[in-house]
């Protein structure tokens, strides 16, 4: 069955369900809903595993399943257009190097002067 036709079985038995609530309509609905999730549980299951192990040696096409399965992009190079530094919106890019530059160079430091000293 095709999933057209099983979608279209869905909304139609879903639609007489609505429609005409009477015991039988629930009763079909439930039934081929039940039966539908379990289906599409297992092909889910079935097609997962024979992609994994088909990959199972090729570590970087297990990860670009992986990424898909969790409909993952990829976001290297993904950077945002601005940053809000001490409440000011900085959008020019070698400013905001700069800027991570120094307070990266500057982190030990400032971290060490709030630790206080033991005597």
């Amino acid at each position: 069955m095709t999933t057209g036709l099983l979608t279209s079985s869905i909304n139609n038995l879903f639609q007489k369900k609505l429609s005409k609530p009477t015991e039988p309509n629930i009763t079909k609905y439930k039934t081929f809903n039940k039966l539908y999730n379990t289906t599409s549980r297992q092909l889910k299951i079935r097609y997962y595993d024979e992609v994994f192990n088909s990959n199972k040696h090729n570590i970087k096409q297990t990860w670009i399943e992986l990424r898909k399965l969790l409909e993952k992009q990829n976001d290297k190079n993904i950077c945002p257009d601005f940053f809000i530094i001490n409440n000011k919106k900085v959008t020019d890019k070698t400013e905001i190097a700069e800027l991570c530059y120094n307070y990266f160079v500057n982190v030990g430091k400032n971290v060490q002067s709030k630790i206080p000293k033991q005597n």
